[in-house]
């Protein structure tokens, strides 16, 4: 693909940039790669000489975009606009343009309003679909966000337009010979993120919070609506107000959590949390600078991972107003870690679409062949359950924003299973000042406050044993010094955990002396099967002598304590190792050892 690089000042919006190239409006057949958040792509269409329809990823920007430009007669079309009302704005003759701002949704509403009018949709109107990663990144769990994909691609006018685009693997725009234009500013953009990972996510925005005081506001942008519920709930925070869907709104009021919003509004207040609605192309124009927290939390879910070269870029675009040159006060990314994610290759993504494909092609063959309707049924269950399925368009063909999403995902999944891969991600991404910190203490401090508080020592060693599971080995040492002056039996604890698993500990309801027994044990097996204490066993008894019995238990007993196993031996411990032979007529209670048993 052609890329076209448009040089862009500071100060400069988009439209300027354009002009430098001899273009009036966006070009159409573009990807057009801004770089920055906030230079104008949106304000640049809607005040085009042009009809245009403008496709947002979600309503807060619709809702927001047409408050900001009352004057432009911008229609809104969602959830509440009819096709009646949109055939009544295209008939209205005292508007020049008709300028639509729709979700992908509702792009249908448009498309069927046109209809029995004048206007013709593919060559009367420019489509600029916003926010284009969008359609990769949201439609594994938002299926109708590529609805209006084909169309699009009939628009004789369209442009995908994005500061953070991802490549567009869809056969039309090689076939329409869609080109880049990437914005290129001449000046240094890069915003200075403080990146935190740490073991303990919601022990270390506590303690951030803290030392800001309630002098300060904060935007806290995560998107996980029980995650935000148990940040308010374990914090506590009292003056906040919490910004997401309709859907997340009624969960949290359900669970009592007030100020809960589903549109931007200003004033706001000292702490905002914010769900991925609000991550990109809504517009904070606030009249006071903010701290910017981007919170991930992969233990409440791994949703909440957030893509340094797309949301983290997008998130801290929102905040458009300078206040002595800039537009916050700090941006901070606290998040933990998982080594033990499962990053699935390219070529296995591959090899596993092909593998369902497969089972796709053989129920969808036995569903036409099937002649029971309750089989039939049940085939067609399996069917619309199967991946291949669900990377299917409205068309039943192959959606390639749904494969790519695959692959996108297991992109971002990868920079998180360590703090390596994370800060290489940042530094790519071209964007930020980076200055990290790496903390594992906080997860120290919370659970030696639980052992500390806990009265009963099963509970004790059950809060230990929680605590292993969520410490990268690395940690454990420092972990230990901790933890041991409030619990003397940690080391037995943590060898414990880490030879018997978690399940040993269950099995015995944490009972410490029945754990103590279980390692001992395994301790003891262990150390048998040493080929070392093997050989010394057969190198120190002859074959076919007679000896005492009490002869082997003693050099048995020697040999038991040099390799530290201790089991109690017995006149018959012998049998484990010797095939035996007893022979009293030569002399009472005496055998000889026929042969070695290992």
């Amino acid at each position: 693909m052609e890329t076209i690089l448009m040089q862009l000042d500071e100060d400069d919006s988009l439209q300027d940039a354009l002009s430098k190239l001899g273009l009036v409006n966006i070009p159409s057949n573009a990807i057009l790669d801004k770089t920055l958040p906030g230079i104008g792509a949106t304000f640049s269409e809607i005040h085009a000489g042009r009809n245009s329809i403008i496709i947002e990823p979600n309503v807060p920007v619709i809702t927001g975009k047409t408050k900001k430009h009352p004057d432009l007669h911008l229609f809104p079309v969602y959830e509440d606009a009819t096709v009646p009302k949109i055939k009544a704005y295209l008939m209205d003759s005292e508007i020049k343009f008709k300028r639509f701002l729709t979700t992908p949704e509702s792009f249908w509403k448009i498309k069927e309003a046109i209809q029995g009018t004048d206007f013709d949709l593919f060559t009367d109107f420019f489509c600029l679909f916003d926010e284009s990663e969008r359609l990769t990144q949201d439609v594994g769990y938002r299926k109708k966000i590529t609805n209006p994909v084909k169309d699009f691609f009939q628009f004789q006018s369209k442009a995908f337009v994005s500061a953070t685009p991802l490549d567009i693997h869809h056969p039309e725009v090689t076939k329409q010979n869609f080109k880049r234009y990437k914005v290129q500013p001449t000046f240094d953009y890069r915003e200075p993120l403080q990146l935190i990972v740490t073991n303990e996510p919601l022990f270390e925005l506590r303690e951030i919070l803290n030392e800001l005081g309630s002098s300060n506001k904060v935007c806290i942008f995560f998107n996980s609506v029980k995650g935000i519920q148990r940040i308010i709930e374990n914090i506590p925070l009292t003056d906040y107000t919490v910004f997401c869907s309709h859907e997340g709104k009624k969960k949290l009021e359900n669970s009592e959590i007030v100020n809960v919003k589903t549109y931007f509004q200003a004033p706001i207040s000292q702490y905002s949390l914010f769900t991925c609605r609000f991550f990109s192309a809504v517009d904070f124009d606030l009249d006071e600078l903010t701290h910017v927290i981007i919170y991930t939390d992969l233990n409440q879910a791994e949703h909440t991972m957030i893509d340094p070269f797309t949301e983290a870029i997008q998130i801290q675009g929102r905040f458009r107003n300078k206040i002595q040159g800039k537009r916050f006060k700090s941006l901070t990314h606290i998040t933990n870690i998982k080594r033990e994610l499962d990053v699935i290759s390219d070529e296995d993504i591959r090899n596993i679409i092909v593998y369902h494909k497969n089972h796709y092609d053989y129920l969808k063959k036995k569903f036409y062949e099937e002649n029971n309707e309750a089989v039939s049924i049940t085939i067609k269950k399996d069917i619309q359950n199967n991946t291949y399925y669900s990377l299917l368009d409205e068309e039943m063909k192959l959606d390639p924003f749904a494969v790519h999403n695959l692959y996108n995902e297991e992109r971002v999944k990868g920079y998180y299973t360590s703090a390596e891969a994370l800060i290489e991600a940042y530094i790519k991404s071209g964007f930020f000042i980076l200055d990290v910190i790496l903390k594992s203490s906080y997860v120290f401090e919370s659970k030696r406050r639980s052992i500390q508080k806990s009265r009963l020592k099963k509970e004790k060693i059950k809060t230990l044993v929680k605590a292993i599971e969520q410490i990268q080995d690395s940690d454990i040492d420092d972990f230990r010094k901790i933890i041991t002056p409030h619990l003397k039996e940690t080391d037995l604890v943590i060898e414990a955990y880490r030879k018997l698993g978690k399940a040993a500990f269950e099995s015995v309801d944490f009972d410490i002396q029945k754990i103590k027994k279980k390692l001992e044990e395994f301790e003891n097996s262990q150390r048998k099967n040493n080929v070392e204490f093997q050989k010394e066993i057969a190198e120190s008894f002859e074959l076919n002598i007679h000896h005492n019995k009490n002869f082997y238990r003693d050099r048995l007993s020697a040999i038991y304590s040099n390799h530290g196993i201790t089991d109690k031996v017995l006149q018959n411990t012998i049998n484990d190792y010797f095939e035996i032979k007893k022979n009293n007529s030569v002399s009472s209670g005496t055998i000889k050892l026929i042969k070695f048993r290992f």
